[in-house]
Formats: C-alpha cells, sequence, structure tokens
C-alpha cells in the first residue's frame, strides 16, 4: 500500500585534468568527518489501478481494493556523515531530521505511517557509494517497515548522480532506483550559472527489464513491467567545493503490466545544501565504528529490492502486534477462556503475531495446547495459529501436543488437522503422522491422520520436494495394494486423493472399475487435483455412464477442483437435463451456475431447469435467474 523509494546525496568535484581549455573531470571528494546538511523536499501522487490486469467478470476485474491514491509530502534536512574512505568508494551515514508533511492514501491520512517514517529514518542508514556516485549498496535495518525501508530508498534514489569516468559531456550509465534499473542519460549544460555552478540535466531514458520479469503475479498471469518516464533533473554542484548544490526534479512516471497501464505517479523533488561542516576526532572516529557495527548487524542490500512472502508476511504481522507483549496476550487469552468466550478474531490475529516473530513462544503455546479443554478457545486459536505459521518451532509444538494426548480424539480433531496443513511438513511431523495412520487403534484418529498424510504429500510437491512428497504416496499405494476391508482401503483412496500426485493415478483407473460403487466414488473424487490430460475424460465417462448416483456426483465434486472445457460444460448440460437421479441434477446445475461467466451458454440449461420435475431443482433454478 505504501509504495516507496530512495536516493542518497551526491557530492560531486571538479579536478582540472590536462592544459587549460580541456574539459574538467569530475570526482567525488569526500573526506572522512565531513558532515553535510540539506534541506529536502518530496512531493507525489500515485494512482495504481491494477483492475486492468483481470478479465471482466473474473476476480479482481472489479475490486475497489485494488485501486490505490497514494500521496506523500516529506519536508525535511537530510544529513550525511562521511564515516569512511577505502578502495571500494566512500562509506556514508544518512539520516534525516525534522522530517514533517502528510501522507495519505484513498483520502484516508495515514499519520502513524508519517510518524513511522519520521522515527525510523532518524536511525542512520549506511550507504557505500562508489568513486563514480553510484550507490552500490546500503545497509538499514530490516524489521524497519517495508514502507519506511522504501522511503529511505525513494529519497536516496532520486538524488544519486553517477559521474562520467573522463572529461565527457554527456554520458550514460545504469543506475538502479527502488522501481528497478534503469539506464540514464547525462547532460553538462554549456551554460555556466553566474553564481559558478555547474549545472548537469539527467534523464531516466529506458527502463531496464530485470531478472525478476515473468515472476507470476497471480496464478495465471506473468509480470511483464515496463515503466516510461517523462521529465528531468536538474543538478547544480560547485567544482570548485566539490559538492552537490542544488536539485531540482520533477518527474512523471507510468508503470505498465502485461501492456496495461496500472500506476501513474508525478514526483517533485527539490534538495538544497544548507551547511557544510567537519566533525572532530572522536565524532570521526564513531561514525566509523557505527559504519563497522551496521555492516555486522544488517545485511547489505541495493536501492531496488524485490519485497519477499515472507518480509511482507513479517511486516504485516509486527503492525497486527503493535505495543501488545506477549504476556500480555497470554494472560488475555487466559482471561477469555476462564470467561467462556468463543469470538477469537483480534486475539487469533496477534497470536499469529507472535508465533511469527517470535517463534520461541510455539513451546509455551503447545504446552497450554498439551492441557487445553478440546472445547475452549485455547485449544481451537492455538491449534489454529501454529498450523498457519508453520514453523519449525510450530510444528514441534504441535507434535509435543499431540504425543501426549495420543488416544484423546476431541484433541486430536484440532491438532491434527493444524500439523496436517503446515506448508512445509518436517520429516518428524510426517513419521508422527504416519505412526498414528497406521498404528493407531482409535479410527477416527487413524482416519484424521491418513487424510493430513495425503495433504502434506500435495503441500510438498509443491513446495518443491517431490521427494518427500513421493515417501508418502508410496507408503499409501503399498497399502492400498494389500487392503481387503472396504473402509480401509477408502481411507487410504482418500489419503490419495488429498496427495493429488501423478503416481496414483494407475492404482485409482484400477478401483474406478470396482464393483463395490463407495469404493468407485472414492477413487472417482481422488483423481480431482491429478494433472494429467486422461483425467477429465475419466471423469466425463464416470458421470455419463456410471449407474450410482454417488459416483456421477463425485465426478461432478471432482470436476469443480479442474479448468473447466467446453466439453465438461456440455457433459453438465445433458446431466442437469437428463440423469436420472436429482441429486446428481441438482449438483451438476450448481456447477454450471458457476461456470456462467466463462461460459454463458449454459444459461438455456438453467433456463430448462425451472421445468424439472423435481420442486428442489425447479426452486433453485429460478432464484439463480431471479424469478423468485
Amino acid at each position: 500500500m505504501r509504495r516507496c523509494i530512495l536516493a542518497l546525496v551526491a557530492v560531486v568535484c571538479f579536478a582540472p585534468n590536462g592544459m587549460a581549455g580541456t574539459e574538467p573531470v569530475l570526482r567525488y571528494a569526500f573526506k572522512p568527518g565531513s558532515r553535510l546538511e540539506y534541506v529536502q523536499s518530496y512531493r507525489s501522487k500515485t494512482l495504481s489501478d491494477a483492475r486492468a490486469l483481470f478479465q471482466a467478470g473474473t476476480d479482481g476485474s472489479d475490486n475497489d481494493s485494488l485501486v490505490m491514491d497514494l500521496q506523500m509530502d516529506l519536508r525535511g534536512r537530510m544529513i550525511i556523515l562521511v564515516a569512511d574512505r577505502d578502495p571500494q568508494g566512500f562509506l556514508l551515514l544518512v539520516h534525516w531530521e525534522g522530517l514533517r508533511g502528510g501522507v495519505t492514501a484513498n483520502s484516508q491520512n495515514q499519520s502513524s505511517f508519517l510518524e513511522a517514517i519520521r522515527k525510523g529514518l532518524a536511525e542512520p542508514v549506511l550507504v557505500r557509494m562508489d568513486d563514480q556516485g553510484r550507490i552500490v549498496a546500503l545497509w538499514l535495518d530490516p524489521d524497519l517497515d517495508p514502507g519506511v525501508q522504501g522511503t529511505a530508498r525513494m529519497l536516496l534514489a532520486e538524488i544519486q548522480c553517477v559521474l562520467p569516468t573522463g572529461a565527457e559531456s554527456a554520458w550514460k550509465t545504469t543506475e538502479l532506483d527502488a522501481s528497478g534499473t534503469f539506464e540514464v542519460r547525462y547532460e553538462l549544460d554549456p551554460a555556466t550559472p553566474k553564481n559558478g555552478l555547474t549545472r548537469i540535466w539527467k534523464h531516466l531514458a529506458q527502463y531496464l527489464p530485470s531478472t525478476d520479469t515473468g515472476r507470476p503475479l497471480s496464478s495465471n498471469l506473468k509480470v511483464e513491467r515496463s515503466i516510461e518516464v517523462e521529465g528531468a533533473r536538474q543538478i547544480l554542484f560547485n567544482p570548485l567545493a566539490g559538492r552537490l548544490e542544488r536539485l531540482e526534479a520533477r518527474e512523471i512516471h507510468r508503470t505498465n503490466i502485461a501492456q496495461k497501464l496500472v500506476a501513474a505517479s508525478d514526483t517533485r523533488f527539490a534538495l538544497r545544501r544548507s551547511r557544510t561542516s567537519r566533525s572532530d576526532a572522536r565524532a570521526s572516529a564513531k561514525a566509523k565504528l557505527t559504519s563497522a557495527d551496521l555492516q555486522l548487524r544488517y545485511p547489505a542490500t541495493e536501492l531496488f529490492v524485490v519485497i519477499g512472502p515472507q518480509q511482507q508476511e513479517e511486516a504485516v504481522q509486527r503492525k497486527e502486534l503493535g505495543a501488545s507483549t506477549i504476556e500480555e496476550l497470554f494472560a488475555t487469552l487466559n482471561t477469555a477462556e476462564t470467561q467462556g468466550l468463543q469470538d477469537e478474531g483480534p486475539l487469533y490475529l496477534k497470536f499469529k503475531a507472535v508465533a511469527l516473530i517470535h517463534p520461541d513462544t510455539c513451546s509455551t503455546m503447545g504446552e497450554l495446547l498439551a492441557n487445553a479443554n478440546p472445547e475452549g478457545l485455547s485449544m481451537r486459536l492455538l491449534a489454529s495459529v501454529l498450523g498457519v505459521t508453520g514453523s519449525p518451532q510450530a510444528q514441534q509444538a504441535l507434535a509435543d501436543a499431540i504425543r501426549r494426548r495420543r488416544e484423546d480424539w476431541p484433541a486430536q480433531a484440532f491438532l491434527l488437522p493444524a500439523l496436517g496443513q503446515c506448508a512445509e511438513p518436517s520429516t518428524a511431523s510426517i513419521n508422527l503422522l504416519e505412526e498414528l495412520a497406521y498404528n493407531s487403534l482409535h479410527v477416527p484418529i487413524a482416519s484424521t491422520a491418513q487424510l493430513m498424510l495425503g495433504t502434506m504429500a500435495f503441500n510438498l510437491a509443491r513446495q518443491g520436494k517431490p521427494e518427500k512428497a513421493a515417501v508418502i504416496v508410496e507408503s499409501a499405494l503399498s497399502r492400498l495394494s494389500q487392503s481387503t476391508s472396504v473402509p480401509l482401503t477408502t481411507r487410504y483412496l482418500l489419503c490419495l486423493g488429498n496427495a493429488g500426485s501423478l503416481s496414483a493415478l494407475p492404482a485409482l483407473q484400477t478401483w474406478i472399475s470396482n464393483s463395490d460403487a463407495e469404493l468407485r466414488a472414492s477413487a472417482i473424487y481422488a483423481l480431482r487435483w491429478i494433472e494429467a490430460p486422461e483425467v477429465d475424460p475419466i471423469l466425463l465417462h464416470a458421470l455419463d455412464s456410471d449407474p450410482a448416483p454417488e459416483v456421477r456426483l463425485k465426478a461432478i465434486d471432482a470436476l469443480k477442483f479442474r479448468n473447466s472445457t467446453g466439453a465438461v460444460v456440455s457433459a453438465l448440460k445433458g446431466v442437469v437435463i437428463g440423469d436420472a437421479s436429482p441429486r446428481v441434477r441438482l449438483a451438476a446445475l450448481g456447477n454450471l451456475w458457476d461456470l456462467r461467466s466463462t461460459f454463458p451458454d449454459v444459461l438455456p440449461a438453467v433456463e430448462a431447469a425451472c421445468k424439472d420435475s423435481d420442486e428442489d431443482i425447479r426452486n433453485l433454478a429460478e432464484s439463480m435467474l431471479g424469478k423468485k
């Protein structure tokens, strides 16, 4: 929501090179201990609208949450302290003082974000600038709100000035800023201002797609991003004193994704040197130590970074947790439990934040689960939190509680699904579920553990760990081949159905022709996640010809999980009109209605259902068409 950017002060100096009359060679001349103060202002208005990325009628095409009007007005002093000089360039400590202004998002005042910016940027950011003035690395607190980090990058990148290697009057470079990689064109203005300053014009000539282009934006959309820039930056520097004096800019950026305009921003930026001084020996030594400390404490990053899902999630959770302490949360949960409260909303979000940000607290949650009332708030809330978190610590806490309540079905009804839903299950978690699935004498516990094993295999395969998923699937297939009990066979089939593994397809095809309708139904439903071209024909054949209504119903249920085609729609229309079972016709009607935006030709079949002999089907069809 808060897209921010950054930049650094380019201080340039002039050193005569060669005979009189030749072009000057521009150089940076930072001296350790120098302190430069600049008055800085930044104003931007950004309108983003991602709805264009979605086709009409699909999720997001009419979602107002995809529209954002963000306005930022920041004014204050940027302080640069030259900490050190080494063969790689200069190390600069940058912070901001007296920041004021305002931030609004969709006309809502974001005063808390402005305060976070003011507080976060008051701490030093360490910047490495090479000899030409290119910002090659920076170190800032990774625990800062990503929006605050982005603001720092924005303010630094806006004033980056990369000098030529020789005495050129025009040159090109490649630079990073907070939006990506740009080809930049610089020009010396031949008209020297009367005050003796040298004027440089900077143009962001062309956005260069990064290796991140093509990264999935959603399940079916690839990012093909381009950025168009209008405007220029006017840079004034003192060639004798070797420092940036002023900078003024106005730029308009337009961002296109998949060749569709999704964002436009109008930015005005200004910088003016107000003071230069020298630090004493003690302050200079402290700056050098601070520089070394920041390099040890924080990872080096660049002006342009792609914030990963984990970083985004942690930032969201830190905001959710706010000022709440761990002790306060556990006390609040105990009070809620004592009072018999069932509303877990806000408390759930805070415990989720705690588990993600402070994983060591998971063991305490596991201890509570080992003794919690299965019908109480603590059991439901903490099991869900640990399952969603899914960290190694969360899995260990759930495993400990499961072992201590091995035959306690009311508790296991919460604990086993929580462990099974962990996105990246550990080998220990898999082994525990297999132990319960194949050794527990309590049928509900064994059955639930088997289902969760299938879910684990599904998650592992999609997390890029097919070898671990294959172990679970092969174990279930081996047991399925030896099973002589209908209930056990059904459970193995359901486990394989949750796994969605292609390797299970031959075995499932065998059971689809079984004489027992319950087993055929389970095998048909187990095909829903398997990605193979032969699956749809198998499901359509069962829908058309299996004599058992329960099998045809499961075929309809399985088709809900798959990409619909014209053949699927045609088969469903035939079922709505002609299947002998009212239950099957009713289920097919519901499926057809869900597909109406993609396949408008389903409406005649819905119209026909208004005349069905079954009252429930007639009522549903009439309700769909607005006739009731």
